[in-house]
């Protein structure tokens, strides 16, 4: 028996987080997949002009999913369908990065003192409820409350001998970090990509101005989108950063099968339905928890490819080669155990 034979049979495999390589291809058609905020909204781009989508705004696309159905009271289909298929307990998939933190309340204040009492008195809770603080890791920084604060500064000044009255005032702060083991890189375009920039009408306006002018209201610059792009995101899994509270696979395996429904979950004005669509996302798990292969080549051979003039941007899917498992088997690596998460279905995570 080998060394990855011996590790797939142990009891714990199928429990403990798994080291994972994953590669998402994303197509963008006549939308913004990631307004910049510098840039009066316009669709991220970097100097060479290729388009970017910001970590961040990937990873905010996974906690609106569980978001939307965060609080009991509120679940939604979707996120009533994830847990009938998964068996797991939505008592533990709050979203700590939200408005309401995951509590039944319609007060963020209220929400947000919650969740700061909650990680003072056992930081573990908030993490154990939390999914994303158990995917991505987070940090939190609270001032405490100032009267405790002068409390804590009269006596620490009292030992060390210092006046009563010296130190009264400092607000010291609170903080709680969590690394996590699930990583998602900034996604880039294969090619550069065309914004279109246009204006955004509507015929029965609000503004009084408008009102009395008998026009409809325009917003010039308002509506800019990505004609056309091909984005790449790398993403991967690091048991070494798997927290001591909850080291659960299930988590990880729920992550990928939301991984597909990222952007139907998000549709907007910017982001209408079917206009970003994952064309493929390679997820493979390591038997071997220092890896099976050479990650960086498995990246590199399932990054698709212009065919022609990779410097100009694209029109449509045809103007790539998007390579596939074939590509894999022709570089030496293994496609066994490699898995396109847009044809993956759960069913048996129970």
């Amino acid at each position: 028996m080998t060394i990855q034979q011996a590790i797939r049979k142990s009891p714990n495999f199928q429990k403990a987080i798994r080291k994972a390589t994953a590669l998402m291809v994303l197509q963008v058609v006549g939308a913004n997949p990631n307004g910049d905020p510098d840039a009066n909204g316009e669709p991220r781009v970097c100097d060479d002009g290729r388009g970017l989508i910001s970590a961040v705004s990937l990873k905010r696309k996974l906690r609106d999913f569980f978001d939307i159905g965060n609080r009991p009271s509120k679940m939604s289909p979707e996120f009533a369908q994830l847990v009938e298929e998964t068996g797991i307990d939505p008592e533990r998939y709050y979203i700590f990065e939200s408005k309401l933190r995951g509590f039944d309340t319609e007060d963020p204040i209220e929400a947000h003192n919650k969740i700061v009492a909650m990680a003072k008195e056992d930081p573990e809770t908030v993490i154990d409820r939390c999914i994303d603080t158990v995917l991505f890791g987070t940090t939190m920084l609270e001032k405490k409350d100032e009267a405790e604060a002068n409390a804590e500064a009269k006596k620490d000044g009292k030992k060390k001998g210092k006046k009563e009255d010296e130190g009264v005032g400092e607000v010291a702060a609170y903080r709680l970090t969590q690394t996590g083991p699930f990583s998602i890189s900034n996604g880039f375009s294969v090619s550069p990509v065309d914004v279109v920039q246009g204006t955004m009408t509507r015929k029965a306006a609000f503004r009084r101005e408008i009102i009395e002018k008998k026009a409809g209201d325009m917003a010039p610059g308002a509506l800019n989108f990505v004609r056309h792009g091909l984005y790449v995101v790398h993403m991967a899994v690091c048991p070494h950063l798997a927290d001591g509270v909850r080291n659960d696979a299930k988590d990880i395996e729920v992550a990928k099968r939301i991984l597909p429904l990222m952007f139907t979950t998000s549709t907007s004005l910017t982001r209408p339905a079917g206009s970003i669509v994952p064309i493929h996302i390679w997820w493979y798990d390591h038997e071997n928890p220092l890896g099976d292969f050479n990650e960086h080549k498995f990246r590199s051979v399932l990054t698709p490819r212009k065919k022609e003039d990779p410097e100009t941007p694209s029109v449509s899917l045809d103007d790539y080669y998007v390579p596939g498992l074939a590509d894999l088997e022709e570089a030496g690596l293994p496609t066994e155990g490699v898995q396109d998460l847009c044809d993956f279905h759960v069913g048996t995570l129970r």
